[in-house]
């Protein structure tokens, strides 16, 4: 039943953008602008830690109305119809919307935009931190930090020292902590967990079972993956990356109930190891952390690595392809 439903949305989905190409006139080398999102909250801020990468709510809306009036906005399905079908042509000015980690927000805050738009996106899902309420080490440690304030801490014991000075600074002591430990362990995240938190652990909820299988369901939106461990993958042996990116595929099938075509790559990071087993997956088409825009042309060579653009960073303009560098 489910796979029928996903049949029949996504021919539904080419007819709708076959039906647009045939009404506007097509270029042989049209644009693709890959959006990124990460949580969509009222305490987004650009000053520091994992909220700037957020959005608020308000400003989410902005960007899709500019999105929806000023693009041709199409799923990776569709993109990996092109890559796939000679016959079929993304649409001149092309974009995607896409979402990291699988916030709980993505359902509350962002999904009923997306509806107000019609816009699909496609969220991609840490399957780890599926039912977490905190989410991931970024924002727990940022919330530590912003509750203790001028706090003494002392985690020399796992090879970091905080200056009393710091202390003072939650963004400084942020980035102090979480710069050495992004391309740490999972144990040595905890580590640091357990001496900065208090009694009262905060951060941001991320979706659940349900939610994703309800998400999955709805005609707008295509669940991708994203990892088991919300970790850079390349600091993973080769048996570690096998077994990080298939327990998230196999997951995430028993939720969904379906293959999962798309991944990203956790921090944008890949080496030759990551690539080759997310190729072998069967995986269609692969996303980073670049800030380009990319041209259809070159989509089937560049599957693997497609570049996205980071909507809680960049403002969200038809132009974008203009100052950023661009294949």
């Amino acid at each position: 039943m489910k796979r029928t439903a996903r049949r029949i949305r996504n021919s539904l989905q080419k007819t709708r953008v076959q039906t647009r190409r045939t009404i506007a006139s097509l270029s042989p080398r049209s644009s693709l602008t890959v959006f990124m999102y990460h949580s969509v909250t009222e305490d987004a801020t650009r000053n520091w830690g994992p909220w700037r990468y957020a959005v608020t709510p308000a400003e989410f809306e902005e960007d899709i109305s500019v999105i929806a009036g000023k693009y041709n906005v199409v799923t990776l399905d569709d993109v990996s119809s092109h890559i796939g079908e000679s016959e079929y042509t993304l649409p001149e000015n092309a974009a995607v919307v896409t979402f990291d980690d699988g916030y709980r927000d993505t359902l509350t805050q962002a999904l009923p935009v997306l509806e107000r738009y019609s816009v699909p996106a496609t969220i991609y899902v840490t399957t780890d931190l599926l039912g977490d309420q905190y989410g991931p080490f970024e924002f727990r440690l940022a919330e530590a930090l912003r509750n203790r304030l001028e706090q003494s801490i002392s985690i020399s014991d796992v090879g970091v020292e905080l200056p009393d000075s710091i202390l003072k600074s939650p963004e400084r002591a942020y980035r102090k902590l979480r710069q050495p430990v992004k391309w740490e362990s999972s144990k040595k995240r905890a580590e640091i967990l357990g001496i900065v938190e208090d009694e009262t652990t905060l951060g941001t909820a991320m979706l659940n079972i349900k939610d994703v299988r309800r998400l999955s369901e709805h005609e707008l939106i295509t669940i991708g993956a994203h990892g088991h461990k919300h970790l850079p993958l390349t600091i993973l042996s080769d048996e570690e990356i096998s077994k990080n990116i298939m327990h998230c595929f196999r997951t995430l099938k028993n939720i969904i109930r379906s293959d999962v075509e798309h991944f990203s790559y956790p921090y944008g990071a890949y080496n030759k190891a990551v690539k080759r087993t997310v190729q072998a997956s069967g995986i269609m088409t692969s996303t980073t952390t670049s800030s380009k825009v990319i041209f259809s042309d070159v989509l089937e060579k560049e599957r693997m690595f497609i570049p996205r653009i980071d909507g809680g960073r960049y403002p969200v303009s038809p132009n974008v392809c203009h100052f950023l560098s661009s294949y």
